[in-house]
């Protein structure tokens, strides 16, 4: 499976953390400000986050209701096909077809339901799924088992007890996103949650099913074709004690508890100690011991955990920014006899564990409230952890640790949501690993973007590296945290890492009616451009235009800048568009309906045009350094290293206008930057892999020693900043013996330049000219006797 992954971004907010930690109250109710009132009555439920129309903002999923976040500020509920609005539902997300946007599969309905691009569903059951007998299913965990690129499902049985039966668990292979084939199906135990884990580091998910009634749980292993072997024995994770053979697991978590770069496992146990019944088996944390151990566990007991019977869904996730997994841990006999309670355990970074229910706030807010709802996310997108249980959403309200994000995105033979991907920091003292995973507990779901808690001054900068599931393994350097990043896979050792700029979706979560003076947006020659809720692309609301222009200013700090929107016309103009003194990129609708663009000044038109009342998706890329441009449409490039006559040092404005005949809508802008964020070398030839990528198409592309069309070997090339496809600039290496030496270069119309020199390739280059006019050659009368290399720039104001 290909996917083309275009310009795939998320506009999500790289905000400072502002809060300091607090011992008390660190977490606050704000269940009815955010408009989530009927989740309230929905205390008994599972949910599961998910950017579902992939604005940046991590939407929620909970008993047939699927609720939009509105930029971290509240939720509104999207309409559902029928049998995905059902109360009694829920399910998990996974690619199912060859497009970014999650799809959804309803293991209670066995239903499957495909993303519009973010603005509804459709369900596919009929002619995607197989017949899948009826069953009590609990929990299901999606995947790529087969290394195909599409995601496949394990859907769990459990049982109707009244009737004493045993439901079967089953696999589905997803057959090129067409359809899925039932491959394998066998009635053996009571699975209740289902989670996924490459947990041995062989390049495959393998499948962790917690089993009821005392019965053994199960640790599937991949053989990486999508076929299965039950190892919890082998690896010592039935999670059990002697004379039983097994506990009445309900659900378990995966995810790195000591910091060592190996994935642990918790396994939750519900747990009766009476005269009757005996001791059953309690919780177990179970230490990964990694490759020299073959991946066997040590059980190492409840590490702290107080016992409680009716433990039921763990969740992990490091609230405090410490650097440490935190575990949250639901009961589901508080209401009856036994007044338990919901818990959330500190960990403490030496296999013991804390509770701080009371301190954290989330006691006096949940109580004893019967719950199997418990999963993390960062709603508000402000860094830290924020919670959802017992019907509840929990703010985290803070602390003052670093903290960073990383959404890995897919490409080619991995799906978009990159389900399996594990990503490791690490500073050179401490590992922070984390899993983009399905599912946790029974039947709940964790966000997918990954976040790190870094604690109170990690050493920067970070070494990253990003473990596909595919087995390709890729490296960058982080040198800013409290921040998102998008992790894009490229076919290099080094991944397209986009440090993402300040939050904007286009008119998402403003007042309906005139923009002006919303979320920084000015208009100007009319006043008709309004929010509306009628023509959208995706989310709820989207601008109108009408006779006016409207803009946006947006700072990014990279030299390489990214713009994605959609937009769309009703009407194409009546006349040739003309602009006398074009500055910055200008993107034009002609009277067919094609495009013109202006390089350097002049207009040039495209063999590309855009439909009438249709979106369509404009990508474009520029680069400060080069002032250069490119522009896709829908994914295709149509125009390339086009020359923009300015491109300001930070500030980037975008403004739309409509013509006189014509709407025009504009929605989902994303703007980011991108920078190298590190220099692994493959071939060791002194190129960096992302450079002979961008200029050879391959890590292996570039030979250091051949001249470019500019004079200078590739190796020199890189060391000057220059781009070696380029004669465009000329760039002179010269033993001077003359006190003078000429440059000429071809002069660009409009542009101004600076003339840089330096003694030798590894010191920094002094400016000895700048701000030139139009002209054809440079004359150094100071230059020594030394060798001198020049570099000539484009100037900047």
């Amino acid at each position: 499976m290909k996917h083309n992954s275009g310009l795939i971004a998320a506009a999500v907010a790289v905000l400072g953390v502002s809060a300091s930690l607090a011992t008390v109250n660190t977490f606050e109710d704000v269940t009815l400000q955010t408009g989530l009132n009927d989740l309230t009555n929905l205390y008994d439920k599972v949910v599961t986050w998910c950017d579902v129309n992939r604005d940046g903002w991590v939407d929620l999923y909970c008993a047939g209701s699927l609720w939009i976040n509105q930029q971290g500020q509240a939720f509104e509920k999207m309409d559902l096909p029928y049998h995905m609005s059902l109360i009694a539902h829920a399910g998990v997300w996974g690619n199912f077809d060859d497009d970014e946007y999650p799809d959804f599969f309803n293991f209670r309905s066995r239903r499957l339901f495909i993303n519009q691009n973010g603005t509804g569903f459709t369900d596919m059951t009929s002619s995607m799924l197989p017949t899948i007998e009826s069953r009590n299913s609990q929990g299901a965990v999606c995947g790529d088992f087969n290394g195909d690129g599409f995601d496949d499902l394990y859907i769990g049985g459990y049982e109707d007890w009244d009737n004493g039966i045993t439901y079967p668990d089953t696999i589905l292979l997803n057959r090129n996103g067409e359809y899925f084939d039932n491959v394998w199906s066998e009635t053996r135990y009571r699975a209740r949650g289902i989670v996924a884990c490459d947990f041995d580091q062989d390049n495959d998910l393998d499948i962790y099913v917690s089993n009821y009634r005392l019965l053994p749980n199960l640790l599937w292993v991949n053989d990486g074709t999508g076929l299965f072997t039950d190892g919890a024995t082998e690896y010592n994770v039935v999670s059990t004690e002697n004379g039983y053979d097994g506990g009445h697991s309900i659900g378990a978590a995966w995810g790195d508890l000591d910091n060592d770069g190996l994935f642990d496992l918790f396994s939750g146990n519900f747990s009766h100690h009476s005269d009757y019944y005996g001791i059953q088996p309690e919780s177990d944390f179970f230490r990964n011991q990694g490759p020299e151990n073959n991946y066997y566990f040590e059980d190492l007991g409840t590490c702290g955990v107080s016992w409680q019977e009716s433990y039921a869904s763990p969740a992990l996730g490091d609230f405090d920014n410490d650097g440490f997994l935190d575990l949250y841990f639901t009961t589901v006999y508080g209401e009856t006899y036994n007044q338990d309670q919901s818990v959330l355990y500190l960990n403490n970074g030496d296999w013991t564990f804390t509770d701080i229910t009371a301190d954290s706030g989330i006691g006096a807010i949940i109580g004893n409230k019967s719950t199997y709802m418990a999963a993390w996310a960062d709603f508000d997108n402000d860094g830290q952890l924020d919670l959802i249980t017992g019907g509840r959403l929990l703010r985290n309200t803070g602390s003052s640790n670093a903290w960073l994000k990383v959404r890995p995105v897919g490409t080619g033979e991995i799906s978009p949501l990159a389900l399996g991907t594990q990503v490791r920091l690490t500073d050179g003292t401490s590992i922070w690993t984390r899993q983009v995973e399905c599912a946790t507990g029974q039947g709940n779901g964790n966000e997918h973007t990954l976040h790190f808690g870094l604690g109170s001054d990690p050493a920067l900068p970070l070494k990253m590296t990003i473990l596909w599931p595919d087995g390709t393994e890729q490296k960058a350097l982080v040198r800013e945290v409290n921040r998102t990043l998008v992790i894009e896979k490229t076919t290099g050792s080094a991944p397209k890492t986009s440090i993402l700029s300040e939050t904007f979706e286009t008119a998402q979560g403003m007042s309906t009616g005139d923009v002006a003076g919303q979320n920084n947006w000015t208009t100007a020659n009319g006043t008709n451009a309004v929010v509306q809720t009628d023509t959208v692309y995706a989310g709820t609301q989207a601008l109108q235009i009408e006779q006016a222009t409207a803009a946006r200013t947006q700072r990014v700090e990279n030299d390489d800048v990214w713009i994605r929107f959609r937009a769309r016309i009703s009407a194409a103009p009546t006349s040739r568009p003309d602009i006398a003194n074009p500055e910055g990129i200008v993107i034009q609708v002609n009277t067919d309906r094609s495009l013109i663009v202006y390089s350097n000044s002049a207009p040039v038109s495209l063999d590309a045009s855009i439909p009438l009342d249709q979106w369509t998706t404009f990508d474009i890329y520029a680069n400060r350094q080069s002032l250069q441009w490119s522009l896709a449409l829908n994914g295709t490039n149509v125009a390339e290293k086009m020359i923009c006559t300015s491109l300001p040092e930070e500030a980037h404005a975008l403004a739309f206008k409509s013509s006189s005949t014509s709407s025009l809508y504009v929605d989902q802008i994303e703007i980011f930057g991108q920078e190298p964020s590190d220099l692994p070398d493959s071939d060791q030839d002194g190129l960096p892999d992302w450079w002979e990528l961008k200029y050879a198409d391959s890590v292996f592309g570039a030979d250091p020693s051949d001249v470019t069309p500019g004079g200078l070997t590739f190796l020199q090339a890189y060391a000057l900043g220059a781009a070696p496809t380029s004669n465009q600039i000329l760039y002179l290496s010269a033993q001077i013996d003359s006190r003078k030496v000429a440059i000429s270069w071809d002069a660009q119309l409009g542009r101004r330049y600076d003339v840089e020199w330096t003694d030798d390739l590894q010191s920094n280059f002094v400016t000895i000219a700048t701000n030139i006019s139009l002209q054809s050659e440079f004359i150094d009368y100071n230059s020594t006797t030394n060798t001198g290399f020049y570099r000539l720039k484009v100037h900047k104001e």
